[in-house]
């Protein structure tokens, strides 16, 4: 008896029987079916790179480059498996890029990049799972496995359903990218983190400073005064359309009859020309804000516990002391900036025309507002995807300073601070140390041999901090705590969070709600006192 052709058996009679196999179709190895199912899930993580990658490129070119790599890399290696043409060696390096690409996913939601864990959304774990299926289809194809024989038409029927599911799971994950801004974070080195369900902001900003002028921005007035350009740019106003909801806020310069401004900044040792106060009293009033003793002494109590927890947990000093003078040593620092955080100063005042209180502001010409107005824009609208500290760190950006009274807490992303660009500032300060703290304007800093250039305009203030008390990136002290006191604590005195003399900073408050009533480039602002902090972490 010859023997039965595959997907026929013998009967006891000799004729032949048609199995269920010869009925769908020849056999061919499951090999065959691993390699089609590696193929679709890196054709699946391809895509969704690739959709994301244009997000990426506008934040910040090594990103999208990262996206765009890792995107074509898998796609390619899809092509080569469906169509049988990837040697085994390549086989075994497209198994160990994706196993890289899972290890920096799996830290950034653990363990955390830059101190920050983040959160699994529904485009990135599909993203991961993808990746987890080429790995291993991968290796059994490198190691040589083929496995049984399965119906052609039977594989036929199982690829064009996974192929399906593949499309429609990525179209799913796909819906808020191709909506615009679905948030996508990632770490300093390009890494995997999808965020596809994260917050939606789109903000626009609007022309409209008090006075009548046309929808460029800009105009010049004639009340009878005489002939004379005063023309002005609505710096802190925006439009913020996030959830649905419109809020139309309006920072405007006083003039008086002759049309100067009649702002005026105080400056160090100065009258307050409103009040007629020492300067120095008038910041405090204002950063106090008529706040009730209960209200202050909760908000210093939160403000030293954030410090003390940073003082332990960063100190490399403090940790190798035993328990009584570590403490001792947290407490004596944690009562001397509590005790001097009313009186110290916001920076070098020797550059630019940084000073403290109003800031003066000087009248521009049609082109310098107009080109201001479009920076503005550019900054609400990169501004508005970060409401909460929470996204902030999604975004890649990390706390180095607490909460302080006029600048709020600072969350910084050194892929900024390389150059200015209007809308990608290198810091944002939020209005507490809290996850849910709500953003309240941003900081430009800029490493820099000179002052650089800003905004367009003579009235942006670039200012310095020669001196920091800093433990790593993070700062425990200000310009004025005492190398003494900071050298107690393991703490060293530098320039703008470790980087030398030549870091450059400037304030601008153009959130809506939260615009500063001394300016738009102040180097301080009063809505950000102790009655308008978070309490508490």
């Amino acid at each position: 008896m010859t023997a039965a052709p595959i997907g026929v058996e013998r009967t006891s009679g000799g004729s032949p029987m048609v199995t269920a196999v010869e009925d769908v179709g020849r056999a061919v190895p499951a090999r065959r079916l691993v390699a089609i199912a590696v193929a679709g899930a890196l054709a699946g993580a391809g895509l969704l790179h690739l959709a994301f990658a244009p997000e990426h490129l506008a934040e910040q070119t090594s990103h999208g480059v990262f996206f765009l790599t890792v995107a074509w890399v898998q796609l390619a290696a899809a092509a080569l498996i469906a169509f049988g043409r990837a040697p085994r060696w390549s086989l075994f390096g497209i198994a160990a890029l994706n196993v890289a690409v899972i290890v920096v996913w799996v830290v950034s939601r653990t363990a955390g990049i830059d101190g920050t864990v983040e959160q699994v959304g529904f485009a990135d774990a599909l993203a991961s799972a993808f990746e987890v299926i080429a790995v291993g289809g991968s290796l059994l194809l490198a190691l040589g496995w083929v496995g049984p024989m399965v119906s052609e038409y039977a594989m036929g029927a199982t690829v064009g359903m996974s192929l399906a599911a593949v499309i429609a799971l990525v179209s799913a994950s796909l819906v808020p990218a191709l909506g615009g801004g679905h948030n996508h974070a990632h770490d300093e080195a390009g890494g995997h983190v999808h965020g596809a369900d994260a917050a939606h902001e789109h903000s626009d900003a609007a022309s409209d400073d008090g006075h009548a002028h046309d929808d460029s921005a800009s105009s010049t007035t004639d009340d009878g005064h005489g002939s004379h350009d005063d023309t002005e740019v609505a710096g802190a106003t925006a439009t913020n359309e996030s959830h649905g909801h419109s809020t139309t806020t309006t920072t405007t310069a006083a003039h008086n009859d002759d049309h100067t401004t009649t702002t005026t900044a105080p400056g160090h040792g100065h009258t307050d020309p409103v009040t007629g106060d020492d300067w120095a009293t008038t910041r405090r009033n204002a950063l106090f804000g008529g706040v009730s003793p209960q209200r202050l002494a909760a908000v210093q109590a939160d403000s030293r516990q954030f410090l003390e927890s940073n003082l332990r947990g960063r100190s490399a000093l403090l940790k190798g002391l035993p328990e009584a003078d570590r403490e001792a040593r947290v407490d004596v620092f944690a009562q001397w900036q509590s005790d001097n955080a009313l009186n110290a100063e916001h920076g070098d005042h020797s550059v630019g025309n940084h000073t403290d209180g109003p800031a003066a502001w000087i009248p521009m010409g049609p082109a310098e507002t107009i080109a201001l107005q479009a920076e503005l824009k550019a900054a609400a609208t990169n501004i508005a995807k970060y409401p909460t500290a929470a996204d902030a760190m999604k975004g890649g950006y990390f706390q180095v300073t607490p909460w302080v009274a006029g600048i709020g807490a600072h969350y910084l992303n050194a892929s900024y601070i390389g150059k200015f660009e209007p809308e990608h500032p290198s810091i944002l300060l939020y209005n507490g140390n809290k996850p849910t703290s709500v953003i309240v304007g941003v900081s430009h800093a800029v490493l820099s041999a000179t002052e650089p250039d800003g905004f367009s305009g003579p009235n942006d203030s670039w200012h310095r901090h020669p001196s920091l008390c800093l433990l790593g990136a993070f700062v425990v002290g200000t310009d004025a705590t005492p190398k003494d006191m900071c050298d107690m604590v393991g703490a060293t005195k530098g320039s703008g969070f470790g980087t030398g003399s030549n870091f450059y900073m400037m304030h601008l408050w153009q959130v809506p709600g939260w615009e500063s009533s001394w300016g738009l480039f102040s180097s301080e602002s009063p809505a950000l006192n102790f009655a308008t902090t978070d309490v508490g972490t």
